[in-house]
């Protein structure tokens, strides 16, 4: 068996994506690149004390997914996790990693998923449903946005205290217990 290495692809900050770097249980058995489509310093500089390859595309949509392949196949990944990634995967992109690329939804799909239902937009819209739980979805990345297999799902309850940014704090600690453990036994198989 080759030697696990995972492309964490992120649009954010990077928050999981540190997670998922230093959850030893994953790092004993894998090497990392990280892969922004925005200018990040802090995650770049958390990257080099990491010895991690970090890399930006900064040039939008056009070509993004040729970079990425690019990337991919230069660097040898054999998986592929999506921790905060707001661009489009290609169907040839999906088709070469076929179920071997994740991704990490904020809530319980497959409501309040699809495109433009990303961060606080989702824990808004879950808010104004009056929802009485929210969570996580882990799943595998298709051709249409949060509709691949689901992996693993977690969830949390929601009172009628809550407003939308009590939502996303509770989320957001799923996110941080969970999601490092499920991409470790997605790639472990």
């Amino acid at each position: 068996m080759r030697p696990l290495k995972i492309a964490i692809l992120i649009s954010g900050t990077g928050t999981n994506a540190k997670r998922l770097i230093q959850f030893e249980p994953l790092a004993n058995i894998s090497k990392f690149v990280l892969i922004s489509t925005k200018n990040n310093q802090d995650i770049c500089e958390f990257c080099s004390t990491k010895s991690i390859k970090y890399i930006e595309l900064l040039n939008g949509s056009d070509g993004l997914n040729e970079e990425i392949a690019s990337v991919c196949l230069e660097e040898e990944v054999t998986h592929i996790v999506l921790a905060g990634f707001l661009k489009k995967i290609s169907p040839s992109l999906i088709q070469t990693y076929k179920n071997r690329i994740l991704n990490l939804h904020p809530s319980l799909l497959p409501k309040f998923g699809g495109k433009g239902m990303f961060g606080r937009h989702v824990h808004q819209a879950v808010y104004e449903a009056n929802e009485r739980e929210s969570g996580i979805t882990i799943h595998e990345v298709s051709e249409i946005y949060d509709e691949g297999r689901i992996v693993a799902q977690f969830k949390v309850p929601i009172s009628e205290e809550d407003s939308a940014e009590n939502i996303e704090n509770k989320v957001r600690l799923l996110e941080y217990e969970y999601f490092p453990q499920t991409v470790f036994h997605f790639v472990i198989g």
